[in-house]
């Protein structure tokens, strides 16, 4: 005896034989057995879309996160930049997170090409890191013949890496051999790194290249040392074990010695008879085939040298 259906009942049936109308091979087989033998791999397949439906709306969701940290990021950088450029003690290299990020090339802003340079492509266990830790443009901002003058980079490829304003800069040097150096900078807000165009200037910008001028020269003349502090060998082995990038070996540059005066004279004055240190500029010497680089010299009286209080952080 058949029972009537419900109208629950009857729309539920109506809406099923609406979907058996796109899926034939169910709705003509006979028994229970080949229907469910016609509806596996359509239902693997449904299953296969939902799984694809989901994660399309992860990747939305994850690009939507993107695009908010990058307008905050943006948004912290256009404060920053216009605020007068403050060097602060750096205690360490965050050369590897620079790295691993150019590598991924998700948590980059800007020119993060390197000026085309394809990033899986350099040699980044040559790259020579310096964290630094001392004012040397302020140290030098009174020497004489110092202002113009080209000047070499101690290595082919070095990372100066700073403290500036509260935020950590990098800058990364290339100096292929009778070339001027060139340069690509990074700055850090949050998990992003912010890079710009070396055509664009900004006051955070000059001011941290006057600072690896400054050291560059420093080196050349031998007004400075480089001392290297090496990277935890046990904390490298188990960084690489969890295939993450090792943590960099670098060098933190100091005053010679020779030209630090704790205690200058008062009123700053020269004595009489004494010349006060001054640069002589690098320069290249050109010869017919070749030229060659004549490095930065500081002559003068080394007593009349540089003053801690200028250079300390």
């Amino acid at each position: 005896m058949n029972q009537q259906l419900s109208k629950k009942e009857q729309d539920a049936a109506n809406r099923i034989d609406e979907i058996l109308q796109d899926y034939p091979a169910i709705k003509n087989a006979t028994t229970p057995f080949q229907k469910r033998l016609a509806a596996m791999p359509i239902l693997k397949k449904l299953r296969e879309q939902i799984a694809d439906n989901k994660k399309s709306a992860a990747e939305k969701q994850e690009t939507i996160a993107w695009c908010e940290d990058v307008m905050e990021a943006s948004k912290d950088f256009t404060i920053w930049e216009k605020l007068t450029p403050k060097l602060e003690k750096n205690d360490c290299s965050r050369l590897h997170k620079l790295v691993a990020d150019l590598k991924l090339s998700k948590r980059m802003m800007g020119a993060e090409r390197m000026k085309g340079e394809d990033v899986d492509k350099i040699e980044w266990d040559k790259m020579v890191p310096f964290v630094v830790q001392h004012n040397w443009a302020a140290a030098f901002q009174n020497a004489g013949d110092y202002a113009d003058g080209g000047f070499n980079l101690p290595y082919e490829m070095c990372a100066f890496e700073f403290r500036v304003t509260g935020k950590s800069v990098t800058i990364l040097a290339f100096q292929a051999e009778g070339c001027e150096p060139n340069f690509q900078w990074y700055v850090q807000f949050g998990s992003y790194w912010v890079s710009h165009d070396e055509n664009e200037d900004y006051p955070a910008k000059r001011f941290a290249l006057e600072q690896v001028k400054a050291i560059c020269v420093a080196l050349d003349a031998e007004v400075a040392t480089r001392t290297m502090v090496r990277a935890p060998e046990k904390l490298n082995r188990k960084r690489e074990a969890e295939g993450k990038l090792p943590l960099y070996s670098y060098h933190v540059v100091n005053l010679n010695r020779r030209y630090r005066v704790s205690n200058p004279s008062p009123g700053g004055g020269v004595p009489a008879g004494k010349k006060r240190l001054h640069f002589r500029r690098g320069h290249y010497r050109h010869y017919a085939e070749f030229k060659t680089w004549v490095r930065w010299t500081l002559v003068g009286n080394p007593d009349l040298g540089f003053v801690d209080k200028e250079y300390r952080l």
